[in-house]
């Protein structure tokens, strides 16, 4: 029997990423690497950062990163956009937007491919290491909605920094 549950949080997490897509929309790709004034990070950076919390959120903690179909999250996404790093200016290791984009449509949808298939019972287990946001397997995947969308803001406000019209 499909979770309901589940199927609802899946189709928020695609709500939430079409959200953050339609913001960059016409954004030159020297704008996503751009700090604009005042602030401490880039398009690029935001973008990099939601492909490897989904990958990790998702693959590590709920579905298992042995059960990917493929390599799908290059080595160095981690340190330059995982949790705890810094947006820096770009340099050659940087990948470009288009790169970005599709390792952030590819993670994506390996996640709505896989997920579906987490039976409830394993859904229902604690997540570990442990994390204050959640603490089952379900939960793991309610909180990368709620991740996704705390970047919405943030990706809204670097829009209108940079001098683009507002959507909103």
């Amino acid at each position: 029997m499909p979770n309901a549950r589940l199927n609802e949080l899946i189709a928020r997490l695609d709500f939430a990423r079409a959200y953050n897509l339609k913001f960059v929309e016409g954004i030159s790709e020297t704008d996503w690497y751009r700090f604009a004034e005042g602030n401490v990070t880039h398009l690029a950076w935001q973008f990099g950062h939601l492909a490897v919390a989904e990958y990790r959120l998702i693959m590590g903690r709920v579905v298992g990163e042995e059960r990917a179909t493929c390599e799908i999250l290059p080595s160095s996404y981690s340190e330059l956009f995982g949790k705890g790093s810094i947006p820096r200016e770009v340099t050659g290791e940087h990948p470009r937007r288009d790169e970005l984009l599709t390792v952030l449509s590819a993670v994506h949808q390996e996640v709505k491919d896989l997920l579906p298939t987490v039976p409830e019972s394993v859904l229902a287990e604690a997540s570990l290491p442990e994390h204050s946001a959640f603490q089952t397997k379900l939960e793991v995947v309610r909180w990368c909605v709620e991740h996704e969308f705390i970047h919405s803001g943030q990706i809204a406000l670097l829009r209108r920094q940079l001098g683009y019209a507002s959507l909103r």
